[in-house]
């Protein structure tokens, strides 16, 4: 949004989809990578899902544990010009899940709050 707190607080950041009367399970990826920013608390904001509040205080510090991190190496590259018509590669998305030493991805579920957007 920018780093100016006053204009920063009379806005909000808004995207629309167009529906169609289906459900949906929509998924929210998070990285933090502004330099700044690295205690929990330095970033906290609201996040809203079709006008109810569904996290009060999102704070990536605090759900990733900090901002420093060990790199992940994912590559892709071309197969030998003997083997491809196209030496090329493609990725058009990744999720990468962290998974707890018992083999689960699971965890607590929070409790819903619900409240008003704001205005």
């Amino acid at each position: 949004m920018g780093s100016d707190r006053d204009i920063n607080e009379n806005y909000v950041l808004t995207w629309e989809f167009q529906g169609f009367g289906f459900k949906y399970l929509v998924r929210l990826h998070f990285c933090e990578f502004q330099i700044e920013v690295t205690e929990v608390g330095d970033r906290v904001f609201q996040i809203y899902i079709d006008a109810i509040i569904a996290e009060a205080q999102a704070d990536i510090i605090a759900w990733s544990g900090g901002n420093a991190s060990k790199n992940l190496s994912i590559a892709l590259h071309p197969a030998p010009r003997r083997r491809t018509k196209y030496s090329d590669s493609i990725l058009n998305g990744i999720e990468i899940f962290k998974v707890d030493n018992n083999r689960s991805l699971a965890g607590s579920n929070p409790e819903p709050l619900i409240s008003e957007p704001p205005k």
